[in-house]
This record gives structure tokens, sequence and C-alpha cells, in this order.
């Protein structure tokens, strides 16, 4: 049977494998984010209708907030440890 702490060191090395996943996600929502602001921000500013460079943009945009919708998901299906049973 474990010590209480092998038990409690199991558990933070658990945890801190679940939050690293976290972390990993939220980046991916925080970085694509900010490329598509940047993109819908270049459409925005350009003059006249939309042209090919705008409809890429927009193409692009939309293909990262599956990406991000992806990576929320992701975050939401990361286990968490049980505690330990001290």
């Amino acid at each position: 049977m474990p010590t209480v702490s092998e038990s409690v060191q199991a558990y933070v090395t658990a945890q801190n494998a679940a939050d690293d996943e976290v972390d990993a996600q939220i980046k991916i929502v925080t970085d694509e984010l900010t490329k598509t602001r940047a993109d819908l921000q270049a459409i925005q500013n350009s003059p006249g209708s939309l042209s090919p460079a705008d409809q890429a943009s927009l193409d692009s945009a939309l293909a990262r907030t599956q990406k991000m919708v992806d990576a929320l998901k992701a975050v939401d299906a990361v286990p968490t440890p049980p505690p330990p049973a001290v």
C-alpha cells in the first residue's frame, strides 16, 4: 500500500499533467484567436467589395474557429484526477 506521501505525489503528478494539457489547448485557442482577429481586421480595412484575398482570409478565419472549438472540446475532455485516498 502506498504511503500518504506517495499517494499525494502521484496525485500531484497526474494533476500537473492534466494542467499542462489544458494549458496547451488554451494556448492554441489564444494563438488562433489572435490570428483570426488579424484576418478579420484586414478584411474590415480592405476597400471595396470582398476580394479573393479577403475571401481567403475569411476562409482561414473560419477554419481557425473550428480549431478553437476543437481545442476547447479537448480541454473539456481532460480528466480530473481523483484525489488521493488518504
